[in-house]
Formats: C-alpha cells, structure tokens, sequence
C-alpha cells in the first residue's frame, strides 16, 4: 500500500520512469533476435540379411546392439571436431542430438536452433547427412545387405519462430524498470522521510533552548 501512495504521489516521475522502461522494452524487441528452431527423428534400421530372420520386417530385427550403434554415430556427430567441420561446410547453426527417451527403438532426436531461420533449415539438412555419412563410413567393409541404415521418421524443416526464447529476456528488461521505478521512489520518500524528521528534531530543539531562555 506504501508504494501505491508513492505512486499516485509522485505520479509525474513514475508516468515518466514508465514510459522509458516501455521504451526499453521497444528497443529490446528491435535488438533482440528471434530463435529458429527445426527438427527431425531419425531411426536406425537393421539390415536386410538380419531382417530375413523376421520374415524380412526391418522393424522386427531391432536389438540393444543397433541401439549402440545409434549411440555411436550421436557421440560421432556431436564431436566438436564433427561441429567444426560442418560449420567450414556451411552449417553454421548450433545443433543437439538426443536419445528418444520414450522409445527402446534406436531413434536420434535432433534439433537445430539459431538466429537466422534459413541457416537453421540448412544445417538440418547437413546434420542429417553427416548422420548418413558417419553411419556408412562405420560399415565400408560390410556388403549392403548387412548394413544398417538410417530412415528420417519425422522432419519439421521450416524453421519455426520459438517465443519463449524472445519473452524471457523481454520480461526481464520490463521487469527491471519497473524494479527501477520503485527503487527510486521508495528512495525518494526515504530521503524526504529523513528531511523531514530532521527538520521536527531540529524545531524541538529550538523549542527547547527558547523555553530555557526565557
């Protein structure tokens, strides 16, 4: 309730403290950059030769060893060395690979985020290449029919705008001023509290001394 009467009391400089934190908040929104986001799911496949044991069913063939091999070519891919050269190919945006969690099948969940939405579709692109890539290059001396595969399950390549990551910091600048704004008038009753109470002392004291006088 106090600081509702400084408020109201001091209603030119909060209007004035309020409309510089909207502005700042404007300005943030400018300055800061919206995150991009695309995904995809990608699964490891058994190979045919394993397959045939399962009526030829690829789906029926998985083991703990593909899953494994599943989190082989995750460690491969995320490899700051990996990284690296994506980025020197092009694939600039930051990028994460996870184990599905609610799954026992081999499947890689990958995500790329950044500030430009085209770069992000297009290291999606890379990143899932590279997958292709590590995985064929861990089998060279192994016939096709005894080779794993990789299948993309599900794919969201146009990058899509993530709010959340643009809010957060845009409450946190609001949320500043109008912790600023407060802060300075609870700052100036505070100084105008201690005038004030100085000034009584000060009259009680003369008081006194011209009691005594007389």
């Amino acid at each position: 309730m106090e600081i509702l009467k400084s408020l109201r009391k001091r209603w030119a400089l909060t209007t004035a403290l309020l409309i510089l934190t909207l502005i700042a908040t404007a300005v943030a929104f400018v300055k800061i950059p919206w995150t991009y986001r695309s995904t995809a799911d990608v699964v490891l496949v058994p190979s045919q030769n394993i397959a045939k044991t399962y009526g030829g069913n690829p789906f029926l063939a998985f083991s703990s060893t593909i899953n494994e091999t599943a989190d082989i070519i995750r460690y491969e891919t995320t490899d700051m060395r990996t990284a690296q050269v994506l980025a020197a190919a092009g694939y600039t945006q930051a990028y994460t690979i996870a184990d599905a969690i609610d799954t026992s099948a081999p499947i890689l969940l990958i995500a790329v985020t950044g500030s430009n939405a085209g770069a992000v579709e297009h290291t999606l692109t890379g990143v899932l290449n590279k997958i292709s890539s590590l995985l064929a290059s861990q089998q060279t001396n192994f016939s096709s029919v005894n080779q794993i595969h990789d299948l993309v399950l599900a794919s969201n390549p146009q990058a899509s705008r993530l709010s959340s990551r643009k809010a957060r910091p845009l409450l946190v600048v609001f949320a500043t001023g109008l912790l600023f704004t407060i802060a300075i008038l609870v700052l100036l009753d505070a100084a105008a509290e201690r005038r004030l109470t100085l000034r009584d002392r000060q009259s009680g004291g003369f008081g006194a001394c011209d009691g005594i006088a007389s």
